[in-house]
């Protein structure tokens, strides 16, 4: 059995350790609050640090921040059930959480359709490594690519 880490606690934990997070999301789940032009897709995905945001806080609902988009202030608000991916690039490579059961379908579609055009399946479990506080960060390519290299079981008629 695979048990993630919380959102928030992993959010943080890769703050604390330097990296800009990046979030995953789909901006019509809950109560978004990003710029117009994010909405509609299923798909978004916003860079968070401590630098280049402005009164950056994560409670238990979700995540807030002041960003700048062409050069306009934005106050973003993305909720925890609209995130369905938390990574950061480590300098061995990405590495993240994929939470399975958030990700939109369209998403999974687009991942497998990309997956067909792959050359070889990968095979291999997806590498692990830790960060602070003992959460495991997943490689997130191979965790992505394995996930769109599954096929659909046999269903009942």
């Amino acid at each position: 059995m695979n048990i993630k880490p919380e959102k928030k606690a992993l959010f943080n934990d890769i703050l604390k350790n330097g990296f800009t997070v990046h979030l995953d999301f789909n901006p019509n789940v809950g109560f978004s609050q990003v710029p117009l032009h994010l909405y509609g897709a299923d798909h978004c995905r916003l860079d968070f640090d401590g630098v280049r945001c402005i009164n950056l806080s994560t409670d238990e609902h979700g995540v807030s921040a002041g960003m700048t988009f062409n050069g306009r202030h934005f106050s973003i608000f993305v909720p925890w059930k609209a995130v369905y991916c938390i990574s950061f690039d480590s300098s061995t490579g990405p590495r993240g959480v994929l939470y399975n059961d958030d990700v939109p379908q369209s998403v999974i579609d687009s991942m497998v359709k990309a997956a067909k055009g792959a050359e070889a399946p990968v095979t291999a479990a997806p590498k692990q490594a830790s960060l602070q506080g003992g959460a495991k960060i997943y490689d997130l390519a191979e965790a992505r690519a394995r996930r769109a290299a599954r096929k659909p079981g046999p269903t009942a008629g």
